[in-house]
């Protein structure tokens, strides 16, 4: 294997510089800035090698990666696109929800991963499906089969399904002001009152309030959310009813 000299050109050296005196680097990014300048200064890749604790791989990759691509590509990890997609992901994480919601099989007493990988790859579109991309599905939509404490849609059917996906449908459509997309939903509240006079923060202490509270009644909340749009509408009303429902979303149609 030919040793390929290296030779800085001035701003790769003051660009190289820089950056091993300044910020905060990933180890192997800081570990290539200190090959190429050794390079520079001519030094054996044997001792660059016992210095740096890296192989001889390592400072030949470096090195051919400044001499054909230049600094910034020998510094820096090249973006990896990875393989395509088998599956579309919010198709696969709506199924692999359903299927984690509904009954598991007879004989097993809750859906184990292993359990939701054979129930879920032969469904249409999702072939391929494995453990781990299955088990990240249930950490994206907090579902734990394995533990009781959980509520969940009793059946999935097909109509059920369909209009699942026709709302995942909505929800990827591209931010449109003409037609907005918008999530209401409401929420009740209890109001607490303090018992005693909190006491102000001062230099050197904290704010400091009494542990004991006071029921001031109930509240509830009308939340509107935009989320492309970034806009979101609260409404406070005292009671939850569907007349106080009907004026929220009058008045949110006389927002749009």
């Amino acid at each position: 294997m030919k040793r390929i000299s290296v030779t800085l050109s001035g701003g790769d050296r003051q660009t190289l510089d820089t950056f091993r005196s300044q910020g905060c680097h990933r180890a192997r990014e800081t570990n290539r800035a200190h090959i190429l300048a050794a390079l520079d200064d001519q030094l054996p890749d044997a001792q660059i090698g016992a210095v740096l604790g890296v192989s001889r791989q390592v400072i030949w990759r470096t090195r051919s990666a400044y001499e054909e691509y230049g600094l910034a590509y020998a510094l820096h990890d090249v973006s990896r696109p990875g393989a395509p997609r088998k599956y579309r992901a919010d198709h696969a994480q709506a199924e692999v929800a359903a299927v984690a919601c509904s009954a598991p099989p007879a004989g097993a007493k809750r859906w184990t991963l292993k359990l939701l990988v054979a129930a879920v790859g032969p469904r249409a579109g999702l072939a391929g499906i494995n453990r781990e991309t299955i088990r990240q599905c249930l950490k994206r939509n907090a579902l734990k089969p394995w533990r009781k404490a959980m509520w969940c849609v009793g059946q999935i059917t097909a109509e059920y399904r369909q209009r699942m996906y026709a709302l995942l449908e909505l929800y990827a459509r591209p931010y449109d002001p003409a037609e907005p997309v918008i999530c209401v939903d409401e929420k009740n509240k209890q109001l607490l009152q303090q018992t005693r006079t909190p006491l102000a923060a001062r230099p050197g202490a904290v704010a400091k309030e009494d542990y004991e509270y006071q029921r001031a009644g109930n509240c509830n909340l009308f939340m509107a959310v935009e989320p492309k749009g970034h806009q979101r509408v609260v409404e406070v009303t005292a009671r939850r009813t569907k007349p106080d429902l009907v004026a929220f979303i009058v008045q949110l149609a006389q927002q749009v």
